[in-house]
């Protein structure tokens, strides 16, 4: 073999000091060297053979350029694949270390997925309220044109067609449509309501930019004046989201009409409407409500200065400079839904609350998981590991951990979204607006919440690896005899306590206020009572009601049905001045502050259930001449502080009203008319009357208000359903009728809270055993490190309920440290968040003393699977693995 030339030597030796350039002169240097090597050799003179060898190298400044380029960019490329493959096999003997302990990978997995599946729904929901649906084709340039101002028509104002006529040849507006709306009793099947009807343009779907989303939008054929299209609440309330409308039909007063067409979801004022329907009379159209297109130049703010400048000029005109007129445009996709109020976002801040103490959880077995292995992890560092490659392991598991209960938790979440969209009610006001679904939105606050997850779960393990002694591992045995106590982890671990116990107080609080609200006393017994009222009766035909206003013609009627024990009637009434007065002589009056006072019929308490404490309820013939009064207890002792309340009279009204003296026949308990029960009742006044401030019977022939008893629970099931029929039998079409529960109201005052209280409640509940695995993890970890020391105290004569006791001692430790932490911000959060609104009595204290003992019972619970553990230690089996 040829030996290499004299200074072919350094292109063999390449010492750590030399840089690239360096190394591609010494290149460029050796391959020079020897081109003019083989042109000597060949006979060439040395000053001709370097001359050549120039000219064949050409520039030398370019082509060093050129190789250092390829040098370095060589040299990245086997730096990043060095660096991939070194990643790679980190993340591979990561999952293969995993897949050998698939209790813990399941474990630390699922504990993300349920927590990052809640706030990832949370988030969904969130957005989805705060981003309503727009139906609307290019919203910026659909807008509504409000009108308003100017002086009343008495004294030269201008009507609606008149202010319209000013501004619509203004050069922004393009196409325009008007609505009427108008309010009307509509039956669809065997319900009535009353519904906002709207009188449209033929053109209003094409101005506004809409889409039915079933059925089609009016034609031009004269056929459509009997067609309408419903909203998509009346579509889903009264015919169950039907796919197709064929045979669909509404009656709207007096007349029927087919239902052609459903308006799309989010539509907004002033053109939602229960009811669309075409205007009739077409020149009228322009006392409407107009809607317009903008010209594709124009925009809000262009439209908006002209009709400024119109309104400057109708305003020099004006009769009254004092009421100047104005003119509005606003864009149609500003919704007026509901947007995010402050349960929600304590819903989203207990969401994020929860997620905290999974990663706290994920920390907690990765820091015993950390543990178990340090002698591991130490002697890879003394055979000469580095700890960046150490802490890389812990964090490559943590990754895989995460993607994975990252994906389970977006499936999670998008099951719960589809569940919770299920089990929305259709008729929930909100839900024509609140679509939920994904979106961009969504999808970034879920990566930030897993960044979150990785760096919050992922800091204490690698603070533990990176700060490994070789030495002091390698120097332990398998399980000292006093072991090393994991001081971190159990405080991780109390941090967790902590939290779910916060938690856990809010939960029980506002669960013990709900049921201590659904129990409350009232005052009167609404079990087994139905209500039935209406209106627009002015549309009955008094002739067929025998002289008798429609509320003395439905009672009887209503006292005929199966079951019902007594039925009465009550109205609402406005004191004057708001304000009732007593002739307590020798008194100042003392005047009763009342909103309202109820017109009841005969035997009302009776049918209500309100006790009657003195005195008698109202009779047949209380209402004639000047009537009679029932007062509650607490306007009793405020009108008559010297006596009894009965023979006296009062006043319903200031005393310089014409209001008559009227006598109090009856004191009653006062009963709750507003919840929670924590704020003050208001006094409730009763009036026996035929007529206020009117002729006699005008208040009992304008509406009805009907009360029925049931004797039992089971006719009290079947009553709303009877009197309903009943009614209906003999009411036309066009009166609204509306039956149901006298505890409906209760019920739905408190439905909100129901379904808060158990959100809280599932949340508090994942808390828990969030908190719970968490302890089990550090205790067997803990018990796996004293196994040499349990062995020792059973071979010396220790009992096993010793070494258990010993085990349960290190739990209640945590849990009254986690008690003390978590306790505290409980009570705080709960006199921030639930005592403004449902007060603070020994039912709270009660609840957080109960929360407190719900959370040491799961800690022993969770401790009794290493305690049992300890308890079978075998001092033959310790000894012999030392």
């Amino acid at each position: 073999m040829t030996p290499p030339p004299p200074r072919s030597w350094k292109r063999l030796f390449r010492f750590p000091w030399r840089t690239t350039e360096r190394d591609v002169d010494t290149e460029l240097s050796f391959h020079f060297d020897e081109r003019i090597a083989e042109l000597e050799a060949a006979g060439m003179p040395a000053t001709a053979a370097r001359a050549q060898a120039e000219r064949e190298f050409g520039d030398p400044r370019a082509v060093r350029e050129t190789l250092v380029a390829i040098d370095r960019r060589t040299a990245r490329s086997h730096a990043r694949r060095s660096r991939a493959e070194a990643v790679a096999q980190t993340f591979r003997m990561a999952a293969r270390r995993l897949v050998r302990q698939p209790a813990f990978f399941a474990l630390t997995a699922a504990s993300l997925a349920i927590a990052l599946g809640a706030t990832t729904a949370a988030s969904g929901f969130a957005d989805a309220w705060s981003h309503p649906v727009s139906p609307f084709a290019d919203p910026n340039h659909a807008v509504s044109v409000t009108m308003w101002g100017g002086p009343d028509h008495a004294h030269g104002g201008l009507d609606w067609p008149d202010r319209w006529k000013f501004i619509e040849n203004t050069e922004a507006f393009g196409r325009v449509a008007f609505v009427m709306p108008t309010w009307d009793v509509v039956r669809a099947g065997d319900e009535t309501f009353r519904a906002q009807i709207l009188d449209v343009t033929p053109n209003l779907i094409a101005v506004a930019g809409l889409t039915p989303q079933l059925g089609r939008w009016f034609t031009p054929a004269s056929a459509d004046a009997d067609a309408v299209l419903v909203s998509d609440y009346v579509w889903h309330r009264y015919f169950g989201n039907r796919a197709s409308t064929d045979g669909a039909s509404i009656a709207v007063g007096a007349r029927t009409y087919d239902v052609i067409g459903v308006m799309p979801r989010g539509t907004s004022h002033p053109i939602a409407g229960d009811v669309v329907r075409l205007e009739a009379s077409p020149g009228t159209a322009i006392s409407g409500w107009p809607i317009v297109r903008l010209k594709p130049s124009a925009t809000i703010a262009s439209a908006q200065a002209e009709v400024d400048a119109v309104a400057k000029i109708v305003n020099a005109r004006s009769t009254d400079p004092s009421r100047p007129y104005g003119f509005g445009i606003h864009p149609l996709d500003q919704i007026s839904a509901p947007r995010l109020t402050g349960l929600h976002y304590i819903f989203l801040l207990v969401s994020r609350f929860v997620l905290v103490i999974a990663c706290a959880n994920v920390a907690a077995l990765l820091l015993a998981r950390t543990a178990a292995r340090r002698r591991d992890l130490a002697l890879r560092l003394a055979l000469g590991a580095g700890r960046m490659a150490i802490v890389g392991d812990v964090l490559a598991e943590l990754v895989i951990i995460s993607l994975v209960g990252c994906v389970a938790g977006l499936v999670l979440a998008n099951g719960a979204t589809g569940v919770v969209r299920s089990l929305i009610p259709a008729d929930l006001a909100w839900n024509s607006f609140v679509d939920l679904r994904w979106s961009w939105r969504v999808f970034a606050s879920s990566g930030a919440t897993l960044l979150f997850v990785v760096a919050a779960a992922g800091y204490l393990p690698a603070l533990q690896v990176s700060r490994i002694p070789p030495a002091d591992p390698l120097k332990e045995s398998s399980g000292g005899a006093t072991g090393r106590r994991p001081q971190r982890m159990k405080s991780v671990v109390m941090l967790q306590l902590a939290m779910a116990l916060a938690l856990l107080i809010v939960t029980s609080v506002l669960s013990s206020s709900i049921l201590q609200m659904s129990f409350e006393d009232v005052g009167y017994n609404p079990r087994m009572v139905t209500v039935a009222t209406g209106n627009y009766v002015y549309r009955w035909n008094t002739s067929a009601l025998n002289g008798q206003t429609p509320t003395q013609y439905l009672v009887p009627l209503a006292e005929r049905q199966q079951g019902v024990t007594v039925a009465s009637y009550y109205f609402r009434g406005v004191p004057d001045g708001l304000q009732v007065i007593s002739d307590d002589i020798g008194s100042d009056q003392h005047p009763v502050l009342a909103g309202q006072y109820t017109i009841a019929g005969p035997r009302f308490m009776e049918a209500v259930g309100i006790p009657v404490i003195d005195g008698r309820d109202f009779a047949a013939g209380d209402s004639v001449g000047d009537g009679a009064v029932i007062l509650d207890d607490s306007a009793a002792k405020t009108l008559f502080p010297s006596g009894r309340a009965v023979g006296r009279r009062v006043k319903l009204g200031r005393p310089a009203s014409n209001e008559p003296w009227r006598p109090v026949i009856g004191v009653v308990r006062s009963v709750a008319t507003r919840f929670p029960s924590a704020k003050p009742n208001y006094p409730s006044i009763y009036v026996a009357t035929s007529g206020v401030n009117a002729a006699p019977g005008a208040i009992l022939a304008r509406s009805f208000a009907i009360v029925a008893r049931a004797g039992n629970a089971d006719d009290a099931a079947m009553l709303p359903l009877r009197i309903r029929r009943a009614f209906m039998s003999v009411m036309p079409t066009n009166v609204q009728l509306t039956v149901g529960s006298l505890t409906a109201d209760r019920d739905a005052s408190m439905a909100a809270q129901r379904q808060f209280a158990e959100l809280f409640g599932s949340l508090s509940a994942g808390a828990l055993l969030f908190a719970a695995a968490g302890l089990f993890a550090v205790l067997s970890y803990m018990v796996r490190q004293r196994m040499r020391e349990f062995g020792i105290r059973v071979a010396i004569g220790a009992a096993q309920r010793d070494v258990g006791r010993l085990v349960l001692k290190d739990a209640l430790e945590l849990a009254l440290g986690g008690t003390a932490i978590g306790g505290a911000g409980g009570i705080a959060a709960t006199l921030v968040i639930w005592a403004p609104e449902f007060g603070t009595d020994i039912a709270t204290w009660v609840s957080v003393v109960g929360a407190e003992v719900v959370l040491i019972c799961v800690v022993m619970l969770a401790s009794l699977g290493p305690a049992r553990r300890a308890m079978r230690a075998d001092p033959v089996d310790v000894l012999r693995s030392a």
